[in-house]
């Protein structure tokens, strides 16, 4: 649950970062645990549903497009979030999502950063998380 919570967390203040921006427009790619959480935020918090879902091995070519289809669906002022951080097919996702859509439609939700930048997000993350706690324990009242 913790995992599932922090998971929202961290899609919901990036999402913000974008939707401020005037980003409305997303597709979800690949189907999955975390497309649905990114899905979720996306309707519950921002108001906006996502446009359709990508995968290349469950699509039904009416909700969930393959790759061709949803190149074919995409227009300029739409963006991909990339919803997987499966070290195993990290790269493969990226790869074939580039493959079909232009560079500066794509948002990673993982990217794998390096130096300084993963130290400076993690600090940033670890930030948020000691205030989340502080508030919580100043809402935890003994009777």
């Amino acid at each position: 649950m913790l995992e599932k919570d922090l998971y929202e967390k961290y899609i919901y203040n990036l999402l913000k970062t974008y939707t401020e921006q005037g980003k409305k427009k997303f597709v979800l790619y690949p189907n999955g645990d975390i497309a649905g959480l990114a899905a979720d935020v996306l309707i519950h918090r921002f108001g906006i549903n996502p446009e359709f879902v990508v995968d290349n091995i469950k699509f039904d070519g009416e909700r969930v497009f393959n790759l061709e289809q949803a190149e074919k669906k995409t227009e300029k002022d739409m963006f991909y979030l990339i919803c997987s951080d499966r070290d195993d097919i990290y790269d493969i996702i990226r790869d074939n999502l580039k493959r079909h859509i232009k560079t500066e439609n794509i948002i990673d939700l993982f990217p794998k950063l390096r130096g300084g930048e993963y130290k400076r997000s993690v600090m940033d993350m670890l930030d948020c998380l000691d205030k989340e706690l502080e508030a919580m324990e100043k809402d935890y009242v003994c009777d």
